[in-house]
């Protein structure tokens, strides 16, 4: 099992941001599939024996933001702008009042706006641009005046 493991923690330094890593050795195996996340950590563990596959397990840990959050209300691809060549809706820093369009979500070529619960400040974006997001993830705080 010390081998598969040194295997795997060589993919991850070689290529960090890959999204899809397998590694077999003899009949021990590894597939992992992951999805980028930005100010997320993760932790893996391995699970199996020599007798059977191994399997992996992770587990995401999200930062404790300190403003208002916005979450996601559905799965899709995360935009801060309406068009690659658009300036975005908003940026880190700029204030915003209950109503502003925030971001889009795009779901089956669909472009849902999200817009802000709350008047403040943007604080901080917790998902890149052009990332898929879950439903309920954190896209961004808002910091209230």
């Amino acid at each position: 099992m010390a081998n598969i493991q040194e295997l795997f923690d060589f993919a991850l330094k070689s290529v960090p941001d890959a999204q899809h890593i397998h590694v077999k050795q003899g009949h021990e195996e590894i597939m992992v599939t992951r999805q980028p996340v930005h100010a997320h950590a993760a932790s893996a563990y391995i699970i199996g024996s020599s007798d059977g596959p191994a399997s992996i397990v992770t587990q995401e840990v999200e930062p404790q933001p300190s403003g208002e959050v916005v979450k996601a209300p559905l799965v899709g691809v995360f935009y801060t702008a309406p068009s690659p060549d658009a300036a975005p809706f908003v940026s880190i820093g700029q204030r915003v009042k209950k109503g502003d369009v925030l971001c889009i979500i795009e779901a089956m070529k669909l472009m849902n706006e999200i817009e802000s619960a709350h008047d403040g400040i943007v604080e901080q974006f917790l998902v890149e641009n052009g990332a898929m997001v879950e439903f309920g993830q954190t896209l961004l705080t808002i910091k209230a005046e």
